[in-house]
């Protein structure tokens, strides 16, 4: 089986796709869980941990879910710590040659498109500490890691009971009661779906 390694395992994506992928696969974790011989423990925002021991994994996938939410009370400096100096960090345990999938956010863009679909091409606009830093976190994925692929989500839930959309109200389209400054639409994505996106990369 393939091994994988997982950053950023406690949180609601990370957590999502360790269970959902564990049958299959060699689940290796780097959270602020205590280590074992599959967790490893590392706190970027303190940079305190070892991580030297990954050095001995081959890995073949490398899932990057780390991520400070922008609802979040952090500083900036924490912001760029978490969300894309982390790479730098991990790129120096794992080999560069794995397939490495990093996890960063439709707010890139920022928040002025609300007539029609995003699409890739559009130009960056990013508003806030979460999405430059997460911005940063793909140039600098692209920069240490050769087969890389950004994904750059909306939103996730797991089911319609989530409370990630517990202030959306449903009409033709999902409607988001107030996203930043502004009441805007906004689209969002199931876990199920990025589960499926995941496999196939």
């Amino acid at each position: 089986m393939k091994n994988i390694l997982i950053i950023g395992s406690t949180g609601k994506i990370g957590s999502f796709l360790l269970n959902s992928l564990k049958s299959n696969y060699y689940i290796y974790t780097v959270s602020r869980c205590s280590s074992d011989n599959f967790n490893f423990y590392y706190d970027f925002d303190k940079q305190l941990g070892d991580l030297t021991l990954l050095k001995k994994i081959d890995f073949d996938i490398v899932i990057n879910c780390l991520g400070i939410l922008p609802s979040s009370n952090f500083s900036e400096e924490s912001y760029y710590k978490v969300n894309s100096d982390s790479i730098n960090i991990l790129a120096s345990y794992i080999n560069s040659d794995c397939k490495y999938i990093f996890m960063s956010t439709i707010s890139v863009y920022g928040e002025s498109i609300v007539n029609r679909e995003i699409i890739e091409t559009d130009e960056v606009n990013p508003k806030n500490f979460y999405a430059k830093s997460k911005l940063r976190g793909e140039l600098l994925s692209k920069r240490q890691f050769h087969n890389y692929y950004i994904f750059r989500i909306p939103p996730v839930y797991l089911d319609f009971e989530d409370n990630t959309i517990y202030k959306r109200i449903i009409k033709t389209n999902f409607i988001e009661i107030k996203f930043g400054d502004d009441s805007q639409l906004h689209s969002y994505c199931s876990l199920s779906t990025l589960l499926t996106i995941t496999k196939h990369v």
